[in-house]
C-alpha cells in the first residue's frame, strides 16, 4: 500500500480563503505562493482535533481521504492594497506577522506571499 502526504494551508476568513502551498507558522517559512477564492469552509465546524473530510464531498473534491484542523486563529487586516500588492497582518494567536502579497500582473490569479 502505498500512503502520500499531500499538505496545502488553507487561511479561511468569513469571506475569502488563501490557499497557500507553504506552511507560513514554520519557522523556516521563506515564501509562498497563493490564491484567492471566495470561502467555502465552516470553519466553526472544525474543532482543534483533526476532522476527517470524506472523499468527494464539498470540501474534498478529490478521491484521497483527508483532514483538516484549524492550527491558529485571530484577525486579519488588508493594511495597504492595490492591482499588484498587498500589505497583509495577522494577529492570531501564534501568527503575529505582517506580509506582503504581490502578483505579476492584473490578470494573474497567483499572488507570492513574503514577510516584511
Amino acid at each position: 500500500m502505498e500512503r502520500k502526504k499531500i499538505e496545502s494551508f488553507i487561511i479561511s476568513t468569513n469571506s475569502i480563503d488563501f490557499y497557500l502551498d507553504a506552511d507560513i507558522l514554520n519557522e523556516k517559512f521563506k515564501e509562498a505562493t497563493f490564491y484567492i477564492k471566495p470561502s467555502k469552509y465552516d470553519i466553526f465546524k472544525i474543532s482543534e482535533s483533526a476532522m476527517f473530510i470524506n472523499p468527494n464531498s464539498e470540501f474534498n473534491m478529490t478521491s484521497m481521504p483527508s483532514w483538516a484542523k484549524i492550527i491558529d486563529k485571530g484577525k486579519i487586516s488588508i493594511l495597504e492594497s492595490t492591482e499588484l500588492e498587498k500589505i497583509i497582518e495577522f494577529s492570531g494567536d501564534k501568527l503575529k506577522q505582517i506580509f506582503i502579497a504581490k502578483r505579476e500582473n492584473e490578470n494573474s490569479d497567483f499572488w507570492t506571499l513574503t514577510k516584511k
